[in-house]
């Protein structure tokens, strides 16, 4: 069961992988400056080096993040909603898998009484 949960924290949070440093440099130097001021403006968690490194790849090009706010606060929108429908989903499939582990509920009326005699059961209301 602990298994379990750890396996969904890691599905609903996502791990994050930000390649080596050089890695970084050749994508942030190849990169459109708009996919760089994006890429800056949604980094919220990720490590201060790379977030430094986004904004130096910036600063050299003297580009201005501003022109660009309106498509990225949509970007970013839409991110969090489809962020939101994820843990949505994945929590209603925790929900049904945890109801699917619980025995089943054996339900039986007050007013009846069964009696099984050989192979044939004889239930009375009363």
């Amino acid at each position: 069961m602990k298994m379990i949960i750890v396996a969904l924290v890691f599905v609903i949070s996502g791990c994050a992988s930000y390649g080596t440093p050089e890695e970084r440099a050749a994508w942030n130097r190849d990169a459109a400056s708009y996919s760089l001021c994006e890429r800056l403006a949604l980094a919220t968690s990720a490590p201060a080096i790379v977030r430094n490194e986004l904004a130096l790849e910036l600063g050299k090009r003297d580009e201005n993040c501003q022109r660009f706010s309106a498509s990225i606060n949509a970007a970013a929108l839409s991110a969090a909603a489809e962020r939101e429908a994820r843990l949505s989903a994945s929590m209603y499939m925790l929900g049904s898998g945890l109801r699917m582990m619980q025995p089943p509920q054996q339900y039986a009326p007050s007013n009846i009484t069964c009696h099984q005699s050989g192979i044939y059961t004889n239930c009375t209301r009363w």
